[in-house]
């Protein structure tokens, strides 16, 4: 099982991915397209995402798209 930490903002997220002994961060784009592409890059069954409650900005990326 594997954690991705993501901090939202209004028009991007920062994603850290375990790597090794340390985190590789990738920056997407807060839209669907940006969340699409975030999306194809996990493991369904294995990744975990934890992301913070910042108003609305993380709705479309919990709801999917």
């Amino acid at each position: 099982m594997k954690y991705i930490g993501i901090d939202i903002a209004k028009s991007s997220f920062v994603a850290a991915f375990p790597k090794g002994k340390g985190y590789a961060t990738a920056t997407y784009n807060n839209d669907r397209s940006g969340i699409l592409t975030f999306l194809t890059k996990l493991d369904k069954f294995l990744d975990h995402c934890v992301l913070e409650a910042t108003g609305n900005y993380g709705a479309l990326l919990v709801e999917g798209y």
